[in-house]
């Protein structure tokens, strides 16, 4: 949550990676491997940012 003058501005909206099991069959479609690649567990993913357009700049 962000705010400005005591005045919510916006929020991000985040979530911790979990540790995930790949499957030893499982086909992994090459258009989302390179963000498979960043799902490491432990780091935050930002699913959302979002901010009232008088807020922002």
């Amino acid at each position: 949550m962000s705010d400005v003058d005591g005045t919510v501005a916006g929020m991000i909206h985040v979530f911790e990676m979990a540790e995930r099991k790949a499957k030893e069959d499982e086909e992994m479609d090459p258009i989302l491997k390179p963000y498979d690649e960043f799902e490491l567990p432990g780091i935050y993913y930002v699913s959302g940012i979002a901010f009232y357009p008088e807020l922002r700049g």
